[in-house]
């Protein structure tokens, strides 16, 4: 089907060059903040919440602005673009915010083929994400992050820390020591929760929080770069290796450090975030193994953190196992104990016996 891609800041219609791919274990994050918790911020409009295949067709045929999600978006350009400092030109802030939703339905749409043939050759649900289709999936979003950069600068320019993060436990970690994280960035709050623009492959985009986390690690990159300032990874249990940190962010760091004399050690503490229990992924603060409440390792070694968040994780298991089997064991024992006073012994003396 034809795509539609910008152009010299004009829409001409292209036929469609796409490839792209799905997900990896460290991009669950999103999930947790998705499944049934997105709302749409209205804006004069009812509530209508359309079945993926409609999402779907509205971007594909280029109606974009009768698209359920638009009226979010473009509510929340207009709240960030009202928080920038004065000094900044915000130009037509509706044009702003017209032109990147279209640049994100055309890239999404785009990104659609390559997605495809990416989710095939997944193990399971995990996707590579260094995989060539990965790849040129989140390259189909250059545009669209390149209009969202002037939205962030002032937050980078001001922050001193910034977070990156695995699971639950570990973004609340992140966002509780760190002045900037990806999802409460300019960037990130334009996004975070509204699901799949079209519904082709998830419940939500991968390939475009692949493209944000990029440009996010990109632009950290060059804050950490001058000194001064530092990333903290917060992981939490069961975070693989070739997670979004390990496969797309860090090699975004890294890359910005070329040249600067710093490895990735001078500038990054990495640390084990502790769940509560295994219902329950909330920040156990009452751990301090670490630099902070809630940490069970702070350091230079992103393996001894992942170690220590799993040691945790295990060890939780062990816990809940043996409460499970202790209250058992009580409930059995109770059954079988007689009522006391169905006891015969106990009725002598009473003058019913």
């Amino acid at each position: 089907m034809p795509g539609r891609t910008r152009q010299g800041g004009q829409l001409s219609a292209d036929s469609q060059q796409a490839k792209d791919t799905d997900r990896t274990p460290g991009l669950d994050v999103k999930t947790d903040q998705i499944s049934n918790a997105f709302q749409v911020e209205q804006m004069g409009r009812d509530d209508r919440a359309l079945e993926g295949m409609e999402c779907g067709e509205l971007v594909q045929n280029g109606q974009y602005f009768d698209h359920p999600y638009w009226p979010t978006f473009r509510k929340r350009v207009i709240a960030l673009l009202a928080k920038l400092p004065q000094n900044i030109d915000r130009g037509n802030i509706m044009n702003e915010a017209r032109v990147a939703w279209e640049n994100l339905c055309n890239a999404t749409w785009n990104s659609g083929a390559n997605m495809a043939e990416a989710k095939s050759q997944a193990v399971g649900w995990a996707v590579p994400l260094d995989s060539p289709n990965f790849i040129a999936a989140m390259d189909a979003f250059n545009n669209f992050v390149e209009d969202l950069t002037n939205y962030s600068d002032s937050q980078f320019s001001r922050a001193t820390s910034f977070g990156f993060w695995s699971k639950r436990e570990g973004k609340t970690l992140a966002e509780s020591v760190c002045d900037l994280t990806l999802e409460t960035s300019g960037v990130g709050t334009l996004l975070d929760g509204i699901p799949s623009i079209d519904h082709q492959h998830m419940d939500w985009d991968v390939q475009l929080w692949g493209a944000l986390s990029r440009a996010y690690a990109g632009a950290v990159s060059q804050q950490v770069a001058g000194g001064g300032k530092r990333i903290h990874v917060c992981i939490g249990a069961e975070a693989t290796a070739d997670n979004i940190w390990g496969s797309i962010e860090s090699a975004a760091v890294e890359a910005g450090l070329q040249g600067t004399g710093l490895a990735m050690a001078d500038v990054a503490t990495f640390h084990a975030a502790a769940a509560v229990s295994h219902a329950d992924r909330s920040l156990d603060e009452s751990k301090r193994g670490g630099d902070f409440p809630g940490t069970l390792y702070s350091g230079n070694d992103v393996d001894a953190a992942r170690a220590a968040a799993d040691a945790h994780w295990v060890e939780l298991g062990r816990a809940q196992q043996e409460a499970q089997a202790q209250a058992m064991a009580d409930a059995t024992n109770a059954s079988f104990e007689p009522a006391l006073g169905d006891h015969p012994y106990l009725a002598i003396g009473r003058g019913d016996a």
